[in-house]
């Protein structure tokens, strides 16, 4: 029972992220076809995400100077800078833990703020690591999703020392897995 509804929580999650209201399986494939189609269409009609960032503005003043554990999510728009009509492809990056809402100036309402701290880090440097349409996500990621969604993933096996960073907790090399589809 305890599965069945994480099942739904988790279908739930991904229409949220497809903007859906239809609960089906829907392979990796599909969803970043999906997801190039919204971005296409959002740029194309000059769509401004402004809501989300007064709030996402308003969560971090509340919070500045707190350490606070995350998901964080990078994704790279592969071809942006030329914006060409080939197909628009992604590279995402994720990774969890802890990270510090930092201000920068004395202005409580005015001065920039941001996060910063090693899952920042490391998951801009897991979404560099993307091939084109590609989700890896970090161990610490991964440790923590449902043991049904840890069987889409598959351990990444890295060449030639192409990744060097380390766990955090263990000091080993810090673990990324690959979404199979």
């Amino acid at each position: 029972m305890t599965e069945e509804i994480n099942d739904k929580k988790d279908n739930a999650v991904v229409d949220m992220l497809l903007s859906r209201n239809v609960e089906e399986a829907m392979d990796s494939e599909t969803m970043i076809l999906e997801t190039q189609k919204r971005v296409w269409g959002a740029l194309k009609k000059g769509y401004e995400y402004s809501g989300v960032v007064d709030e996402s503005d308003e969560y971090l003043r509340k919070h500045v100077f707190s350490k606070l554990d995350m998901v964080v999510l990078y994704v790279d728009l592969v071809g942006s800078t030329t914006m060409a009509l080939d197909d628009l492809m992604v590279k995402i990056g994720v990774d969890f833990g802890q990270n510090i809402v930092v201000r920068y100036g004395s202005d409580e309402k005015n001065s920039h703020v941001d996060l910063m701290g090693p899952a920042m880090n490391i998951a801009a440097k897991i979404q560099n690591m993307a091939k084109p349409n590609q989700i890896l996500i970090g161990g610490d990621v991964c440790s923590r999703i449902h043991p049904t969604l840890k069987n889409n993933f598959k351990q990444i096996v890295w060449k030639n020392d192409e990744w060097k960073y380390r766990s955090r907790l263990t000091g080993e090399i810090y673990e990324v897995f690959g979404f199979k589809g």
